[in-house]
């Protein structure tokens, strides 16, 4: 038995709008004349229920992209690979960047409930997980991160602290002893740089002595790191002259 084609007046009544209100909303029309409620109700139904429109094969051409910050080289990297992978599929990407605001992660939500969008990527771990969890119900949400707890979302998860057991192996295995881990604030905000030093810690502990880890850090607001573009540069280079003084 062929299942029912959903109509604008099946989503309407669910709605509880007219089908010309359902339509103008679907089409991006005069969406001024419609509270943010209904226009994110009628784009949540619509995908619920499986509605197709008469352009379906152009529908859902964007992949939404997020990111605190394009200064920093590890965003821009992976931003890169990205676009490059939609480009070959025949998608068009969007980026978003949030610079940490929670306010502004909320109005990338809101947006990609629109019918266009066909996925989004996180480049970060989502600062509101519960937010992305409910947009994860009607367009697919991917995460890119270093994943410590489970936050119910397809995640490709960076084992950062397989990375800091690795970069001391590979010290320790050149002879070297006294080992120095440089970074920038280590907070819950970047768990990916806590994560790489208690990788660090744990291999040198292994070890055992004569083999030791000293830790230079500088804090750094967040805020500084999003707007200045050679901040880590700078960091380093000032915890560098310290170390080997």
């Amino acid at each position: 038995m062929r299942k029912k084609k959903v109509t604008l007046q099946d989503i309407a009544d669910k709605v509880g709008i007219s089908s010309a209100s359902v339509s103008m909303i679907l089409a991006s029309k005069s969406l001024n004349r419609f509270s943010d409620e209904t226009i994110n109700s009628v784009y949540t139904v619509s995908r619920q229920m499986g509605y197709e429109s008469k352009h379906a094969k152009q529908d859902r051409k964007i992949v939404v992209i997020v990111c605190p910050s394009v200064i920093n080289p590890y965003f821009a990297s992976i931003i890169q690979g990205m676009e490059q992978e939609a480009k070959v599929r025949g998608l068009e990407t969007v980026l978003f960047t949030t610079y940490w605001d929670i306010d502004k992660e909320k109005r990338v939500c809101d947006f990609a409930k629109e019918p266009s969008v066909g996925g989004v990527i996180f480049a970060m771990i989502p600062q509101q997980p519960e937010l992305v969890r409910e947009l994860n119900k009607t367009v697919p949400v991917v995460a890119v991160g270093d994943k410590q707890n489970d936050i119910g979302l397809d995640t490709v998860d960076v084992n950062n602290f397989n990375a800091g057991t690795l970069v001391a192996n590979h010290l320790l295995s050149l002879g070297h002893r006294k080992i120095a881990y440089l970074s920038t604030s280590l907070n819950s905000e970047h768990s990916a740089r806590v994560r790489r030093f208690e990788g660090l810690k744990e291999a040198i502990k292994q070890f055992g002595p004569p083999a030791r880890l000293s830790l230079y850090t500088a804090e750094v607001s967040s805020l500084t790191e999003l707007n200045t573009l050679d901040i880590e540069h700078q960091t380093g280079y000032a915890l560098a002259k310290r170390c080997m003084k």
